[in-house]
């Protein structure tokens, strides 16, 4: 009995999770902003108008995620995105799901590019076109941090 309880004790201790962190997109700077801390994980973000050599200029919300800890980590969360306070895709399946593997005392941040870390880049609008249904706001959920 004792043993079973100390190992429900360890797989509850062994992930972090954090539920909801919402972002204004007109907030963001082009500097990398702290926007939560999980178990030893920092997430940052920030905007940034990308030029691509072919088709048009984005903006995105580019992220960046640090371990602070002395081991690997894991870290899962969803991207809700927002147009006009109206969620475009809360009810998805699976869309917005990221996962991001983290060395230990590793930053990975995102950079403007099409098909790199695309997990941690986010659409806002066309930069040079007009988007109706660019983004005000998003918001990383379900945040869990495992090893």
């Amino acid at each position: 009995m004792k043993s079973k309880l100390l190992l429900a004790v360890a797989c509850i201790c062994s992930f972090s999770i954090s539920f909801a962190q919402s972002v204004e997109i007109s907030n963001l700077g082009t500097e990398w902003e702290e926007i939560t801390s999980v178990d030893g994980i920092s997430i940052y973000a920030k905007i940034a108008d990308c030029d691509f050599n072919i088709g048009y200029d984005e903006q995105r919300v580019l992220l960046q995620i640090k371990n602070s800890n002395s081991s690997n980590k894991i870290v899962q969360f969803d991207v809700n995105r927002y147009s006009n306070d109206e969620c475009l895709n809360c009810n998805s399946n699976g869309e917005s799901h990221r996962i991001v593997k983290v060395q230990a005392n590793q930053t990975i941040s995102a950079e403007c590019a099409r098909e790199e870390n695309i997990e941690m880049q986010v659409y806002v609008k066309f930069v040079s076109r007009e988007t109706p249904d660019a983004l005000n706001k998003i918001e990383l959920q379900n945040i869990i941090v495992t090893n």
